[in-house]
């Protein structure tokens, strides 16, 4: 219709055109969220599809239900599409279902009985990790995960001791190597390689460290972080650093192997890196989480808006989703993912953890 046959129709219901431009200037101002609505509107359309696409739905999915309430393949279907696009099990759609709270007393009566106790933890899902990431200023996997931990031991000491100043191990994979370091092809390889992580420090590990001790009012200190101390150890020939012992870290280990610094059992204890030492579960359901959130459709989709370190995992992109919400169009603050040497026979991996490589062996014990 147009605007004159508009102001046309206003004139004869008695409306002045006053009242009409009005409208129009209000119509004007929110142009852009009814635009944002027609997006979303337009994705969400797109998820039931794909739902749909998913779920195979076709014509035999139309046909007159049993009546028996099994094997009823249009209602059993209708629940593989609830369950696809709104990312949970499995669904359970009925029209007898009146509404949500009976929905709720539904699900709540079948699972309880007279006397049963209900616990209804509060929070959003894994509410840690936002708060983590919103600290540390990072999207980088290996360092998320290894602060989760780290953020709640240091959390626990400033809540439950008298403790202020802690003594931290940082630095000493870039002097001595990682796990994958093992795989360096030759000594110049190694100290190049170490030379780097040094230089990344601030990015990685120590942003770990330093953010998540101060957070909780702590203080750190961190030994293998001397200046003197590095410059010592980087002007050592790097060939007695690669691992040709059998043991990662040799050279640190047989420093205190005299006058019992340690235990045995603690000095020759296989390293574990701290974001599989914080728990192997806890990794895979930080995965199963991030798999849940995304559909592969959504995953390629929202891949798409980043070109500076593009997220490569559903896990990758739900970390930097939580980033962007808080540090918006800051990611090149961060160079890359931290990985291993991808160069380097045995390092090609597509993860940040050791786990996934093979010398990895009783590090998992």
């Amino acid at each position: 219709m147009s605007n004159t046959e508009t102001k046309t129709i206003y004139r004869q219901l008695g409306i002045s055109e006053d009242v009409w431009i009005y409208g129009q200037k209000i119509e004007e101002g929110l142009k852009e969220r009814f635009a944002e609505f027609d997006s979303n509107a337009e994705y969400n359309q797109l998820k039931v599809i794909s739902a749909m696409q998913q779920c195979r739905v076709n014509e035999s999915c139309f046909n007159y239900a049993s009546g028996y309430g099994y094997n009823d393949q249009g209602r059993d279907t209708l629940e593989e599409v609830y369950a696809a696009a709104f990312h949970t099990e499995a669904a359970l759609v009925r029209p007898q279902i009146t509404c949500g709270t009976h929905a709720l007393a539904l699900a709540l009566s079948a699972n309880l009985r007279p006397g049963d106790e209900l616990l209804s933890p509060v929070g959003k899902p894994y509410d840690t990790l936002e708060e983590v990431i919103r600290i540390l200023g990072t999207y980088d996997i290996t360092t998320i995960r290894a602060s989760i931990g780290m953020y709640l031991v240091c959390k626990a000491i400033h809540e439950q001791t008298d403790i202020r100043v802690l003594l931290t191990g940082e630095i000493s994979d870039e002097l001595f190597g990682y796990k994958y370091t093992d795989f360096a092809p030759n000594a110049e390889a190694f100290q190049t390689e170490s030379k780097k992580r040094i230089r990344e420090l601030h990015m990685y590990d120590v942003l770990r460290a330093d953010r998540c001790i101060s957070v909780n009012s702590l203080e750190a200190r961190v030994p293998f972080g001397d200046l003197d101390f590095v410059k010592y150890v980087m002007a050592a020939d790097p060939g007695l650093k690669l691992n040709t012992y059998g043991k990662g870290k040799y050279l640190l280990r047989h420093a205190f192997e005299q006058d019992g610094y340690l235990p045995e059992e603690i000095l020759w204890r296989e390293k574990a890196a701290f974001s599989d030492a914080v728990g192997h579960s806890m990794v895979d359901y930080l995965k199963e989480y991030a798999e849940s959130r995304y559909t592969d459709f959504e995953f390629k989709e929202r891949c798409k808006k980043y070109t500076h370190a593009r997220p490569f995992t559903k896990e990758s992109l739900l970390y930097r989703e939580i980033f962007e919400k808080y540090y918006p169009g800051q990611a090149e603050m961060i160079a890359d993912f931290w990985m291993p040497n991808k160069e380097w026979e045995g390092c090609n991996v597509n993860d940040p953890s050791a786990r996934v490589l093979l010398n990895y062996g009783d590090s998992g014990k």
